[in-house]
């Protein structure tokens, strides 16, 4: 049953322009993102290469500045591999503790339902990306299970 009503929430989610274009825009705008740190990435890196150019020797100085590039890249894009995994993990075992139920499932159907079916209406009164809309109502749920689920541990329900 909860398959079914993914594949027709995706599929009405398709159909809808105004939940379509908030999805293309969100995540050309999620690449963007990408590529605007991964420019910053390459200044960086060749502004530590450009430390190669007091070598006399050309063809020595080219080798250790390609050199000290890639070292640089490496670096950052491995601190910046290792801070998604890290956030990720995180918030994945917050959710597995608090939120790993048939209640989130049907939130987040629900909630993808109701954001699609009104997007057009939402976003005549709110200018707000559907898709952050989604993003920040499902975090204000797991904020509130959070909640909820602490304060019944500290008085002994669970």
């Amino acid at each position: 049953m909860i398959k079914f009503s993914i594949a027709i929430t995706l599929f009405t989610a398709i159909l809808s322009p105004v939940f379509f274009s908030d999805c293309i825009s969100f995540f050309s705008m999620f690449a963007k993102g990408i590529l605007s740190l991964f420019q910053k990435f390459v200044a960086g890196a060749d502004s530590f290469g450009q430390l190669s150019c007091g070598i006399s020797n050309s063809i020595i100085s080219g080798i250790v500045y390609w050199l000290i590039v890639s070292i640089v890249m490496g670096i950052l894009f491995i601190i910046t591999g290792l801070l998604i995994i890290g956030t990720g993990y995180q918030v994945g075992k917050i959710y597995r503790k608090y939120c790993w139920d048939i209640i989130s499932i049907m939130v987040v159907i629900m909630g993808t339902a109701i954001i699609i079916y009104f997007g057009k209406w939402i976003k005549s009164i709110i200018p707000i990306n559907l898709i952050m809309l989604l993003l920040l109502v499902h975090a204000v749920y797991i904020g509130i299970r959070c909640y909820v689920k602490n304060w019944r541990e500290k008085r002994g329900y669970f």
